[in-house]
């Protein structure tokens, strides 16, 4: 709570000081400095808002998966510029709060790889509901990169991403190529994962 409503407002006052400036710039290096600034400015609000939400366990039960991932791939556009896109298929349903946040995390941590390392423009979210299952896909059109490598990678983000798959009785698959892109998904059952319906 104190991320999002101090540390973030004072961010995002300290943005509209920025976009002030930039206004009243007249010399062209000023005006890409400040540009910079401000781009570096979007970022670092972004990630708050997105840290805040993580460690709040309530802000996924309020809104559910779909909502939660919007509001983030919202954060996405607005640090980075790639378009965003989320689709749901089938009918929406809601699951025991712990598991969403799981659900929550996973998708978190595969944004983050993306800003940080695809350079991608565009990036669709795929939320599919069956009578007896549930997916979420992820799909950049970046740089892409061997699978085989996945776990030479710097940090712990993809291991926390199975761990927390595995958490679920999901599985988490990666589809990748250099220069073709990267999908990531999470695959679950209902009688295996997330059995335990939410209901208001």
């Amino acid at each position: 709570k104190e991320l999002h409503d101090n540390i973030g407002m004072l961010l995002h006052f300290k943005s509209l000081n920025i976009d002030r400036i930039g206004m009243l710039a007249t010399d062209e290096e000023q005006k890409k400095l400040i540009r910079n600034a401000q781009d570096i400015l979007d970022h670092l609000l972004a990630d708050v808002r997105s840290i805040s939400h993580s460690l709040n366990s309530d802000y996924v039960k309020n809104l559910g998966i779909k909502d939660a991932v919007t509001k983030e791939l919202e954060y996405v556009h607005a640090a980075t510029g790639i378009v965003c896109t989320v689709n749901v298929e089938g009918n929406e349903v809601g699951y025991a709060p712990a598991k969403e946040l799981l659900v929550y995390r996973i998708v978190q941590e595969a944004l983050h790889n993306v800003m940080k390392h695809a350079k991608a423009t565009k990036l669709d979210v795929v939320l599919s509901y069956e009578p007896h299952s549930f997916e979420i896909s992820m799909t950049d059109n970046g740089v892409g990169f061997d699978t085989i490598k996945v776990y030479e990678f710097n940090g712990i983000g993809f291991v926390n991403m199975l761990q927390r798959a595995k958490m679920l009785n999901g599985h988490l698959g990666v589809r990748s190529e250099p220069g073709k892109g990267s999908t990531i998904t999470l695959q679950m059952d209902d009688k295996d994962a997330m059995n335990e319906r939410y209901l208001e």
